[in-house]
């Protein structure tokens, strides 16, 4: 009989093999790991490059030259399978890149050939937080003034703005006399009798809310002027809407009108009812009703979306002022003294003067013109680039007002936006509540600058102030009008905090201001 010699594996043979399989097994796996990881980059890669033809194709579409400000959202695009949770098409360096692009697993940046890939989602994309360019169409011609007040036109392919040094883009419209000889010439100044009205441009933002509280007492007052944060957006960037304190709003002057920024008046209005100006060293308009000024204002140049300056609007201009970009910034101004907006104290009511102070009593001698060194210190960032007449001067009607408070003084005839319901984003319209007290804040709008600069304190001989000492009255059923600045008697009550309530009637210490928000 034959004997069977095979033989099976030993135990220990058994062992080793399992051994050797398990040591390629963990050489193998993260190779393969890796190469599986690699080909989804790739994949990804693949994907955000699409994302870049979809946009260069949405030029073509549209008769585009380059992407718009602030980007194009890739959701928006027309993607088979688009499962981008977040990023934007951009251009730079004259390049269509992707900025961000997240599926959740990865995020993708930079231009075809050169996606950089990174595990992970990109998190929260962080805006340009340069200014958006200033709107200059229909007749905007953008200026530089020089310290002793002479404007030229600005070369745009150069510098002529700067936010980070304070330095704010200034237009001017001309008269109908203009000619081209008179303004396009970039050293040349133009005529000041050519000048119409002069505007500032302030960009639209977004800003870190720091008092959502809804003060009626008057404590903690150590806690009031601070440096308001703020962070520059494009048209195209999120709209942020937080209501809690630390949380990032952007600010309602813009998002309201839909636009990248707004054109106002650099003064307070001047001329008349035939013949509006915005100019310095003339009288305030004057003696008009506020339904008077709201018409004028609206019908100045519908080209331009001419409108009654807005209380948020008046609201946008105070919080840039006391943020990095405006005068609160400004390294030339240590003290809290210094950077308070000047008064206007000229009691001949004369646009762009300049009290020595912030607090300084009116005078019939009004020689700090606006672009003297006092002058420039009643200007919103300090220089000659900024706003003038938000302190003293005399008060100016804003189009905001108090929902069910009586209108027989305004010149309305109901409720404005009743009366225009076609016009209601140039008003802002403020709850009615059961407390009818000017010390009630409880319905003010994030962003006006009024019930958010409490905790409110008390004004040396009575009132209740808001900062800097400013004058801090609610509007009221009766007297449902805010009015904004002061006037130039009221001293420390005087500034750009400044609130009151007004009924709307004409009077010679009223008058307005004219701001233009043109879309790009």
């Amino acid at each position: 009989m034959k004997r069977n010699n095979k033989k099976g594996f030993t135990l220990i043979e058994l062992l080793a093999v399992i051994v050797i399989l398990g040591i390629i097994a963990l050489i193998a796996t993260p190779i393969v790991i890796n190469v599986i990881e690699k080909a989804k980059e790739e994949s990804y890669k693949r994907s955000v490059e699409f994302a870049i033809d979809a946009a260069e194709l949405y030029l073509v579409e549209n008769g585009l030259s380059e992407i718009p400000e602030g980007g194009i959202d890739v959701k928006s695009l027309k993607l088979k399978n688009n499962n981008f949770e977040s990023g934007k098409i951009v251009n730079k360096d004259g390049q269509v890149v992707a900025q961000n692009l997240s599926n959740g697993e990865y995020c993708a940046s930079g231009e075809k050939g050169s996606i950089e890939v990174t595990k992970g989602s990109c998190g929260e994309i962080e805006e340009d937080t340069k200014p958006a360019e200033p709107v200059i169409k229909n007749g905007l011609v953008p200026v530089k003034i020089d310290n002793e007040g002479n404007v030229t036109k600005a070369n745009t392919e150069e510098e002529w703005y700067n936010y980070d040094n304070q330095e704010w883009a200034n237009a001017v419209l001309l008269t109908d006399s203009a000619t081209e000889s008179d303004y396009n010439n970039y050293t040349t100044p133009i005529p000041e009798e050519k000048i119409k009205a002069y505007f500032v441009w302030i960009p639209r933002y977004k800003y870190k809310i720091f008092n959502n509280e809804l003060y009626s007492s008057r404590t903690n007052l150590e806690q009031r002027e601070k440096e308001i944060e703020i962070k520059f957006q494009n048209i195209n960037d999120k709209i942020y809407d937080g209501t809690e304190n630390g949380q990032w709003l952007t600010h309602p002057a813009f998002t309201t009108l839909g636009v990248s920024g707004i054109w106002v008046g650099k003064f307070e209005l001047t001329g008349d009812i035939n013949n509006i100006t915005v100019k310095p060293n003339l009288n305030s308009m004057i003696g008009q009703k506020v339904q008077k000024f709201f018409d004028l204002l609206y019908k100045f140049d519908r080209n331009l979306d001419s409108h009654m300056m807005k209380n948020t609007e008046w609201g946008a201009v105070a919080y840039l002022y006391h943020s990095k970009y405006g005068k609160y910034g400004n390294e030339l101004y240590k003290e809290a003294a210094e950077k308070e907006v000047y008064i206007n104290n000229c009691e001949n009511m004369i646009t762009g003067i300049a009290g020595d102070s912030a607090s300084a009593s009116s005078t019939n001698t009004c020689t700090n013109t606006y672009e003297t060194e006092k002058g420039k210190k009643a200007s919103t960032t300090g220089n000659i680039t900024g706003i003038y007449d938000m302190s003293g001067g005399i008060y100016e009607f804003v189009a905001g007002y108090r929902k069910n408070g009586s209108m027989s003084s305004s010149g309305f005839t109901s409720e404005p936006i009743e009366q225009y319901p076609e016009l209601k984003k140039y008003f802002d319209v403020y709850d009615d509540s059961s407390v009818d007290s000017n010390s009630n804040y409880t319905t003010r709008k994030l962003g006006d600058a009024t019930g958010e600069m409490g905790p409110f304190g008390t004004i040396n001989g009575g009132g209740i102030s808001s900062w800097y000492g400013d004058n801090a009255g609610f509007v009221m059923a009766n007297i449902p009008w805010f009015g904004r600045g002061g006037i130039y008697g009221d001293t420390t009550r005087a500034g750009v905090f400044y609130f009151i309530y007004s009924s709307g009637a004409s009077s010679t210490n009223f008058t307005s201001r004219l701001v233009l928000s043109p879309s790009k």
